[in-house]
């Protein structure tokens, strides 16, 4: 069976690398399963769960952004855009109303559903006829 390297698992390496760490130690850190760990080596996949990512990053002391990225989550340029982002704090309302007027812009409206239209009942009407099959009934009968 050949190993496919992903980016989350190239991911993975490194950080045990750069702390020291072996599979066994974070698969216990993270509450993961062995099996777990070896389908994201062998299978060439990456968690579904972000929890299980976000847990990742910090055992391995990396940000969740680079997670995220090495998981197939986040492009590169969104994290880059994310981590060269001016902290909201800093940023003038103009820049704000911008921002609040692109996400409007790139969401589609949710569409409401329309009303429902009831026929008008009378209950005069309904009374009359009532009144009216009940005496035609007794009449028939006679």
């Amino acid at each position: 069976m050949t190993t496919t390297t992903t980016a989350w698992w190239q991911y993975i390496e490194e950080g045990l690398e750069r702390n020291g760490l072996n599979q066994s130690h974070l698969a216990d850190t993270i509450g993961l399963n062995r099996g777990g760990m070896s389908q994201w080596r062998n299978g060439g996949v990456a968690p579904r769960d972000k929890q299980i990512i976000r847990a990742v990053a910090e055992a391995l002391g990396t940000s969740v952004l680079e997670a995220l990225v090495a998981a197939g989550y986040l492009t590169q340029d969104e994290w880059e855009a994310e981590r060269n982002a001016t902290p909201i704090e800093e940023r003038t309302d103009e820049e704000l109303l911008q921002e609040l007027l692109r996400r409007a812009q790139k969401r589609k409206p949710t569409p409401q559903p329309e009303p429902v239209k009831k026929p008008a009942r009378s209950t005069v009407a309904t009374r009359k006829t009532t009144k009216t099959t009940r005496t035609q009934s007794k009449r028939s009968k006679s």
